[in-house]
């Protein structure tokens, strides 16, 4: 078991972690499950990007939902949403976040700490 520091240490990071999600979700309006899902797109779209060059690589729902470990059906329509609130856009290829800048504010909101 950890030390009882480090175990405050990480609950006082979640603490702010989740304040920063919470934030981001007032600010936008988006359910739970539709951050989870914009966050997690977000960072799987920039998997394979360098130091000095960000790429964009398209996820398919099957690889979206097999990371997030929710039901097919719930992330293509928390996904239809997002696209409707032009947080995400789609192509032949899979999905995309639509805002690089806004997805970074929510990954800084979930970072600060």
């Amino acid at each position: 078991m950890s030390h009882p520091a480090e175990i405050l240490a990480l609950a006082s990071v979640s603490k702010r972690a989740l304040a920063g999600v919470f934030r981001f979700r007032a600010s936008t309006g988006l359910d739970v499950e539709q951050v989870l899902i914009y966050l997690a797109l977000g960072a799987m779209n920039l998997e394979g990007s360098q130091d000095s060059v960000v790429t964009v690589q398209p996820v398919n729902i099957a690889t979206l939902c097999q990371a997030i470990e929710l039901p097919r059906e719930t992330v293509r329509r928390k996904l239809i949403q997002l696209e409707d609130q032009k947080l995400v856009r789609r192509s032949a290829a899979g999905f995309f976040i639509d805002d690089l800048a806004r997805w970074v504010d929510l990954a800084n909101r979930v970072r600060s700490v």
